[in-house]
């Protein structure tokens, strides 16, 4: 179970997560040789591999880039089964990510309280070994964890910074209309 949540890579694609998702489909096509070479292709796309390489297709799971090219053409069920199964893969590996993006957030909420009490250690200069922390860094990472935590622990969004653009025209100078225009 544990293969279905991870995100896909040449050694968890293997697992029955995704596999199992498309096995009715495969199961329309005509030959096993195009079974292996729709799930390499598919397999090749889910980890950002490239199928279109002489290599790819002198695999032994796949057959030859003619017999591929044969089949696009004239195949149409090998063509549904292929956008199909892909469809499923593709919607299969965004779910996984999108679960494994929630674990994370959830992960982090836990550790909100943990972090802001290594806010209150690290404030008074030192680490949990009492060793001096230079203050920019501690703040910075600690600070970044907070603001991951919780959108009550850090704003969240734009932030309107009131008298900017004043000190911004005190330091730059103001812009011009007139010697703009007169450049031009």
């Amino acid at each position: 179970m544990e293969d279905d949540l991870q995100q896909p890579t040449n050694g968890n694609l293997h697992g029955n997560g995704w596999h199992s998702a498309i096995a009715g489909e495969l199961a329309k096509l005509s030959s096993p040789l195009q079974v292996k070479t729709v799930t390499a292709v598919i397999t090749a796309r889910l980890v950002g591999e490239s199928y279109d390489t002489e290599a790819f297709w002198k695999r032994p799971e796949t057959c030859s880039r003619s017999t591929w090219n044969k089949w696009k053409k004239y195949d149409d069920t090998f063509n549904q089964v292929l956008d199909n199964t892909w469809s499923i893969a593709h919607n299969w590996q965004t779910q996984q990510a999108t679960d494994a993006i929630e674990r994370a957030s959830t992960m982090l909420q836990l550790a909100a309280p943990t972090m802001a009490q290594g806010v209150i250690t690290l404030a008074s200069g030192k680490d949990e070994r009492g060793r001096l922390v230079k203050h920019a860094d501690r703040l910075r990472a600690l600070l970044a964890a907070l603001d991951r935590a919780s959108s009550t622990t850090a704003p969240k969004g734009q932030m309107e910074v009131r008298g900017l653009e004043e000190a911004l025209a005190r330091i730059y100078g103001e812009e011009d209309e007139e010697g703009e225009e007169a450049e031009a």
